[in-house]
């Protein structure tokens, strides 16, 4: 039961995060992996940005096919 709920969580997590990424790729840039961004991002950045979204919840979605596919119950 834990392993269902982390694994809920986990992919939870990802996929929103991701789904911001898309979204508003601006404030997923400022407040991604390193916080202390000074300058404003640019065009390269806010694309890269929404691809690494993209490939996020897609690599979200094949996961949780494959566990619950997998996953006995």
């Amino acid at each position: 039961m834990e392993t269902i709920i982390f694994l809920i969580l986990f992919f939870g997590a990802s996929f929103s995060y991701g789904l911001v990424a898309v979204l508003n790729p601006t404030w997923a840039w400022k407040h991604g992996f390193r916080t202390s961004k000074i300058r404003e991002p640019n065009q390269a950045d806010l694309l890269m940005t929404k691809v690494m979204g993209v490939f996020l919840i897609l690599l979200m979605i094949v996961m949780l096919v494959v566990v619950i596919t997998n996953l006995k119950l």
